[in-house]
């Protein structure tokens, strides 16, 4: 039926007005519903990307919009007319755009693009109705975010066919492009479809002179299975967005409905200089779908990873001063960081330009990239390069930083845990730009007295090196009762103050504890302990002069069969290491639970076990003070010596044990110390062919070779030191006293 126009006439002889007596009315046929529907809608846009909507035709004939509308639903719709020349072909889509920035967004478009005020589009839940001329409903839906179609990806309908309102008719932007304005929706059924899904580098972030393979991610997105398709990747030479030269084509290939597939270049980019437009293209005769089959990607060579590194980090500020990171250029070369970026990484990384601007950043100088200028008053003295980034809130217990270049090439990052120090307005320094960024042992709390060293080499790099042994592990508590805890008892050797700033101890499972987190000197032949728990300062009536950290954890991770101590200072360099064992407890102990281990001698070799045996002292242990079963030999200079002398191994903790020492002539020797009873039979081997310097010492306990203790009497100690090469044989023979209470 094509449009009528009807008249109405009112007549009445006495009418006193008849100029409202008349009424002239059209009416014409309009179009059904679904007609033309809603078929793609984008409205979480991402990237400056603008809120569009697609409309399918699903007619044969030409519809003229002019007189539609169409109006959002929530919170207060917006309803907005269509104007003259908004016209959709058959079976075809048109796109309704905010501007026409969106075809910036997408390589093609194969449709018209009308740019009207759409109404804005709510990101959890709203809808769409589309209205013809006369005011009639053709097309309605309201989605929900849970429907698909965020984050930056568009909301596509499956088919134009099925109610426009079933949840199940519509999903997520499978496309590449994340959305197909002007063509089939990447969610609708087909029976033969591919699709590029990803195009990919390797490697995937080159630098100059790198070889760089293509590769394609291929999806079939058809109910049935493809075959015997092609994948073709070019390049343009020249840079002029022309692809122009074919790298490979790889042929006779074949993918199962719903699967994907990686695809590579059997030949590379070779030798990479610039940056080079690359473009994959699949063959498929039975597509269904073309216009999903080509897509486009550059690549361009940047700087090599570490020519710049996270050097420090200020995650834990206080007095209001802002967050900061220090970075350093390692690469021995001037380097330019325009639009290099930096973010944090939990929860969700926050990504910021530091520079848009050319800044060179010449070999070995600091950059520093604060959260804002507060940190100018906060560090006066800084004279390397500042700049002023929102990189995120760093977390106080874990978080992170990354380093990108321009291309967002990742140069450096570090994740860091608040146990590797770096808490309460102390900076976390690194202590080597040669070791791994998430090393933890490569990083420690500031040691200056100022917290930190923005724009100067960091502390760490002024702490002195100490010589192994110059502190030892001197008691160790691995079994305490539930009135203690666990501790290790460390005693400074050397003659000066060591400074166990940063210093660890670590396990044979990776388990590390830190002595102190900033500067902490220890005087010589003082002791200090570090503890779980401040059970140990009322187990052992410590006072406020006692050297002791306490960690105010559970435990120290100490095994109680044995493991691994090692001790480390802040370089990483090992000063003592012990290997202790439940074994080396006294047997006569009926229960060594709240025990510790002591060493007998410190300057005694770590891992002897004859230079370990049981606390005596009636607590149990000797934490920041002399062992209980500590022993000495003062007699140095004599060619065999024995103190104490007598010595009563009677576990009273006093002379328990006895050091045998001995001087020989040659500098290197295999030595044999060996015991005997006053009637000359042997009781005992100390030493047997042990390789030996020119001096050395034994600790002797006082049993025989079956662990049995000696009766009371005198003993005569037989040492024979030989040289094979200088054929030289030494003897020496002195006698020792075995004592007893009475």
């Amino acid at each position: 039926m094509d449009k009528h126009g009807f008249t109405v006439l009112a007549q009445f002889g006495d009418d006193e007005d008849t100029t409202n007596n008349y009424l002239y009315k059209t009416i014409a046929p309009g179009f059904p519903p679904q007609s033309i529907v809603v078929n793609e809608i984008m409205y979480t846009p991402a990237g400056g990307e603008p809120e569009w909507i697609e409309l399918f035709n699903n007619t044969n004939e030409t519809i003229f919009l002019e007189g539609w509308s169409i109006s959002d639903i929530l919170t207060t719709p917006a309803q907005i007319f269509f104007d003259a020349g908004i016209v959709i072909p058959p079976e075809s889509y048109i796109i309704l755009t905010k501007d026409f920035s969106i075809l910036d967004f997408h390589r093609f478009i194969p449709s018209f693009v009308f740019e009207i005020n759409l109404p804005v589009l709510n990101n959890d839940v709203d809808g769409i109705i589309l209205r013809d001329d006369r005011g009639a409903v053709i097309d309605s839906v309201k989605y929900r975010s849970d429907w698909g179609g965020t984050n930056g990806y568009s909301l596509e309908r499956k088919d134009v066919k099925v109610n426009s309102n079933q949840p199940l008719n519509w999903g997520t932007s499978l496309d590449i492009e994340q959305s197909t304005p002007g063509r089939i929706n990447s969610v609708t059924p087909k029976q033969f479809d591919l699709s590029v899904a990803a195009l990919n580098f390797n490697p995937r972030f080159p630098v100059s002179g790198d070889d760089v393979f293509v590769s394609a991610v291929i999806r079939n997105n058809g109910s049935s299975d493809a075959n015997n398709f092609n994948v073709e990747f070019f390049i343009d030479t020249d840079s002029n967005n022309v692809v122009d030269y074919l790298l490979s084509i790889e042929t006779g290939l074949g993918l199962a409905s719903g699967d994907s597939a990686n695809i590579t270049s059997t030949f590379a980019i070779e030798n990479i200089t610039s940056k080079v437009l690359t473009a994959v293209r699949i063959f498929y005769l039975e597509d269904e779908d073309t216009l999903n089959n080509y897509f486009e990607k550059s690549v361009q060579p940047g700087f090599p990873e570490k020519v710049i590194v996270i050097n420090e980090v200020m995650y834990s500020p206080i007095d209001n001063e802002p967050e900061w990171v220090e970075l350093i250029n390692i690469s021995g070369e001037t380097l330019n960081l325009k639009n290099w970026a930096i973010s944090d990484i939990l929860s969700s990384p926050t990504i910021n330009l530091i520079t848009s601007v050319d800044l060179f950043l010449p070999p070995d100088e600091f950059i520093i990239i604060a959260k804002d200028t507060s940190f100018n008053s906060h560090h006066p003295e800084v004279t390397s390069e500042i700049r002023f980034a929102n990189f995120g809130s760093l977390g106080n217990t874990k978080d992170g930083i990354i380093i990108y270049d321009f291309r967002e090439g990742i140069i450096d990052s570090l994740l860091y845990n608040s146990s590797w120090g770096g808490k309460n307005g102390f900076s976390l320094e690194r202590i080597s730009v040669d070791e791994e960024t998430n090393d933890e042992t490569n990083w420690t709390s500031s040691l200056s007295i100022n917290r930190s060293t923005p724009g100067a080499p960091n502390s760490i790099e002024n702490a002195p090196s100490y010589e192994r042994n110059s502190m030892v592990i001197n008691e160790i508590m691995f079994e305490p009762g539930e009135d203690n805890s666990e501790f290790v008892e460390f005693l400074n050797l050397s003659d000066e103050p060591v400074n166990i700033g940063g210093w660890r101890i670590e396990d044979e499972k990776d388990n590390i504890s830190k002595l102190a987190q900033t500067s902490f000197h220890i005087p010589p032949n003082s002791y200090f302990v570090l503890a779980a728990d401040s059970l140990v300062i009322e187990k052992y009536s410590l006072d406020e002069s006692a050297l002791i950290s306490i960690l105010d954890v559970s435990s120290l991770g100490l095994v109680n069969s044995g493991e691994l101590i090692l001790l480390k200072d802040v370089k990483g360099n090992v000063i003592d290491s012990v290997w202790y064992s439940d074994k080396w407890h006294n047997d006569n102990f009926a229960s060594t639970k709240n025990i510790s281990l002591e060493r007998i001698n410190p300057k005694l070799n770590s891992n002897d076990e004859s230079n370990w045996s049981s606390s005596t002292n009636p607590l149990g242990g000797t934490p920041t003070v002399q062992n209980s079963i500590f022993t000495d030999n003062l007699n140095a200079e004599s060619n065999l010596s024995v103190s104490p002398n007598p010595f009563s191994p009677d576990n009273d903790g006093f002379e328990d044990f006895t050091i045998i020492n001995y001087n020989l002539t040659q500098a290197t020797s295999e030595v044999r110390i060996k015991i005997f009873d006053s009637k000359g039979r042997l009781v005992r081997t100390l030493l047997n062919n042990q390789p030996s310097g020119s001096s050395g010492s034994v600790i002797f306990d006082g049993r025989d070779d079956s662990g049995e203790a000696l009766r009371i009497g005198i003993y005569i100690i037989f040492l024979e030191a030989i040289n094979e090469g200088a054929g030289v044989v030494e003897n020496m023979k002195t006698v020792v006293v075995v004592a007893r209470k009475l």
